[in-house]
């Protein structure tokens, strides 16, 4: 998918450098790129999203960890006292230990994707209103195109038209 996407972003490059060039002067067309991804990072807002994000990962690690440990306790009781009880006690906690560890397994996969919703919006948020910011410079500045690149699609950008840094700063200052 991300090749495919890279194709096409290098077709409508290429067709839109030789294309848009007729339609003014060359000294009228602007083109500059930006690294979405490399700005999510190093804003300000993406600084603290990663980090509260890593401390909510932090403490739902801790959390089922230690359900994880009440599971090999309960499997240990079991494995320690099979001798001792009846067969109807160890026939019950083993019923329980499964049930449990069931139960624990779907936690697992909830909190997983719960979690990972919960990145991706964030995520998702600052982007958008980076991309806001890159509209407004852009049209400030004149720029006909603003490439992404991130992405792939560009295989080769002068670092003088990167306007990555300016969009963090003007993203940050909002």
């Amino acid at each position: 998918m991300k090749k495919t996407i890279g194709i096409i972003g290098a077709a409508v490059i290429a067709l839109t450098l030789f294309i848009a060039p007729s339609a003014s002067s060359a000294e009228d067309f602007l083109v500059a790129h930006v690294d979405l991804q490399w700005a999510l990072n190093m804003s300000e807002k993406g600084k603290a999203a990663k980090k509260e994000l890593e401390e909510e990962q932090e403490r739902l690690k801790k959390e089922l960890e230690e359900e994880q440990e009440e599971l090999k306790a309960l499997r240990d009781e079991i494995e320690s006292k099979r001798d001792i009880w009846n067969e109807e006690t160890v026939e019950k906690k083993e019923a329980e230990f499964l049930t449990r560890g069931r139960k624990f397994q779907e936690k697992v996969t909830r909190v997983d994707k719960e979690f990972t919703a919960r990145k991706q919006q964030r995520e998702q948020d600052i982007i958008q209103g980076l991309q806001e910011v890159v509209t407004e410079i852009a049209e400030k500045e004149g720029y006909h195109y603003v490439f992404e690149s991130s992405l792939g699609a560009i295989v080769y950008a002068r670092d003088d038209i990167d306007i990555t840094e300016k969009v963090v700063e003007a993203y940050d200052k909002k």
